[in-house]
């Protein structure tokens, strides 16, 4: 009777510890898949929010004598220079939204869609559309909105 008692305490250890790992391992595996969205989010809203005031502040500063401007498409931001966007113009710097994140709608001037563009001022970097950017990583969204003086920030 004291080994059967014995085999049965064993056991029941062991599959304690055995749950408790595998939950231990989820709980891991969880915070690291959690940890790589709020990354990704923190990057595309760095990246969109660096790229958009880049713009504005080139514009503002005259640099070339051009006004600047972005487009905004899923995966990636433009800043171009000139008053239009041109998909082969060879002073477009090219801003990859990576990891998951993309940008899932653009509400510029109360149009919605799925790209956009906004071009600022020489001088006064007043942008020619305000509005608000969508950015997306699974189920959460964070809005970016860019205001009549041209500049870009988190709501």
């Amino acid at each position: 009777m004291k080994k059967i008692f014995k085999k049965d305490f064993v056991n029941k250890n062991l599959v304690k510890i055995i749950v408790s790992l595998i939950l231990f391992m989820a709980i891991i595996i969880y915070s690291i898949f959690t940890y790589h969205n709020y990354r990704s989010m923190q990057n595309a809203v760095q990246t969109t929010l660096e790229s958009i005031n880049s713009a504005h502040n080139k514009s503002f500063s005259s640099i070339n004598s051009d006004p600047f401007g972005v487009h905004l498409e899923k995966n990636e931001i433009i800043i171009f220079s000139g008053e239009n966007y041109y998909t082969n113009n060879s002073l477009n710097e090219i801003f990859p939204i990576k990891n998951g994140a993309s940008i899932s709608n653009v509400v510029l001037n109360g149009i919605s869609s799925n790209s956009g563009d906004i071009s600022f001022q020489k001088i006064t970097g007043i942008p020619n559309k305000t509005g608000n950017i969508n950015i997306t990583v699974g189920n959460k969204t964070k809005v970016i909105n860019i205001n009549s003086i041209g500049l870009a920030n988190m709501n």
